[in-house]
């Protein structure tokens, strides 16, 4: 896992790919009192000429910028989540299944780890790429017939509340 972090009014740490790990928080960090935290997520596949690929990381990258500005957190610079991203997932690799078999699931997350008390901007703030899942996403192994069990979800249909986090 990808692993950065930012102190409040400073620049974004140099990060660094880490084995997975348990993260440790103090009971008064931003995420857990006031929900000081947001989380993207792409899926890696293979593509035909066996290369991997992601859908479109650079709006994911935006948006997370969008809601770490809503949050009070210090957006994460674009080319570092592109690179926090691929790092991530060239790491991880081995798990991303062949080409219409699935896709690998990736989870950037952003959320304020430092310990605060009342309504200011967190102190410290996490970065954390994380590689998820893989298979299941697309294609369940006992699931044969799933892809006549897909359905088109229609345009009126939304992927976040609204007025959530999310673009509004």
């Amino acid at each position: 896992m990808y692993i950065a972090t930012c102190k409040q009014g400073d620049d974004w740490g140099q990060g660094k790919m880490q084995d997975f790990q348990n993260l440790s928080l103090s009971p008064a960090a931003g995420v857990i009192n006031y929900g000081q935290g947001l989380f993207e997520g792409m899926k890696a596949q293979h593509a035909a000429d066996g290369s991997i690929v992601l859908f479109r990381p650079q709006e994911n990258a935006r948006r997370s910028r969008e809601g770490a500005r809503r949050l009070g957190m210090t957006p994460v610079p674009e080319e570092m989540f592109l690179n926090a991203i691929m790092q991530t997932v060239r790491e991880n690799s081995r798990w991303v299944p062949p080409m219409g078999k699935g896709a690998l699931y990736v989870r950037p997350l952003l959320f304020g780890s430092g310990a605060i008390l009342g309504s200011r901007t967190c102190p410290r703030i996490h970065f954390p790429g994380l590689r998820l899942t893989s298979r299941t996403v697309l294609q369940g192994r006992n699931n044969a017939n799933l892809s006549q069990s897909l359905r088109r979800v229609p345009q009126s249909c939304s992927r976040r509340f609204g007025r959530g986090k999310g673009d509004w």
